[in-house]
């Protein structure tokens, strides 16, 4: 399995070339003050760098708290000079993703983040799905080629089943483990509130559903919000259980954020 810090680095990557093509790696060397041969040397593996060093771009990567501790013991237990530190590192690298990472289903949705694949997902499980990367390419709208990509990729996970006249999803729930800011996680929610912003343009009030809540509200009641926001997540999935006729996909988002901190 690749390091953590390598895969992070990548994925940051990735993503911001996901909203800018043009974007290069030169560019992303500049914008973490590493030349960019060194920064090839980084996500190729042909060298690391210290603890320091990870704490550093970290800080520009602007990662969070759990996701800084993996980044800089990740480097640590890769590269750590001394003995005892990288053992000691990788003690470390264990302990956070027991308690804090699914690194399996990271893994994958990395893979997996944009957000055709969930959609795909849920599309073979619909009553008058044709089991044809024609078809939901046109139901999707998207390119035959991203579609029929998209499909090798989850039957390459073991996502999906292939079989010659139908096609099984064999996943179960795919979840993440909840405050993770993975970049895989956060672009896919990106790319989610993107798809938010067109169907308010483009689909009938009648076939959607968009609430706003503004409130001040005392900050040490965010984390009692936050749950409340999860049960009803929780409590949404369930009803879709009760579904028979599965004749749509719908995509289900909510937003719950800051405007204003007077302690940031």
């Amino acid at each position: 399995m690749k390091p953590a810090y390598r895969q992070l680095l990548e994925e940051e990557f990735e993503c911001r070339r996901s909203r800018n093509l043009s974007y290069s790696l030169r560019a992303f060397a500049r914008d973490l003050g590493v030349p960019a041969p060194k920064l090839s040397q980084y996500l190729n593996g042909a060298c690391g760098f210290s603890g320091q060093r990870a704490q550093e771009l970290g800080r520009k990567l602007k990662l969070g708290e759990m996701e800084l501790e993996l980044f800089v013991a990740s480097a640590e237990a890769q590269h750590a000079r001394n003995g005892a530190a990288k053992l000691a590192a990788r003690d470390k690298v264990q302990r956070l993703l027991a308690s804090h990472f699914t690194a399996l289903n990271l893994e994958k949705f990395a893979l997996i983040r944009d957000w055709h694949h969930m959609a795909i997902l849920e599309l073979l499980q619909v009553r008058a799905c044709r089991f044809d990367p024609g078809w939901i390419a046109r139901e999707l709208r998207l390119p035959h080629a991203v579609v029929s990509e998209a499909l090798d990729r989850l039957e390459t996970l073991g996502l999906i089943d292939r079989g010659r006249k139908t096609w099984r999803v064999t996943m179960g729930d795919f979840a993440t483990p909840p405050d993770l800011p993975s970049r895989a996680i956060r672009e896919y929610h990106r790319q989610v509130l993107d798809l938010a912003g067109k169907a308010l343009e483009n689909i009938p009030p009648a076939q959607r559903e968009y609430g706003v809540l503004n409130c001040n509200l005392d900050q040490d009641l965010v984390p009692e919000m936050k749950k409340l926001v999860r049960k009803f997540l929780h409590d949404a999935s369930s009803l879709t259980k009760k579904s028979r006729k599965k004749d749509s996909v719908y995509v289900l988002s909510t937003q719950f954020f800051p405007l204003y901190l007077e302690n940031p």
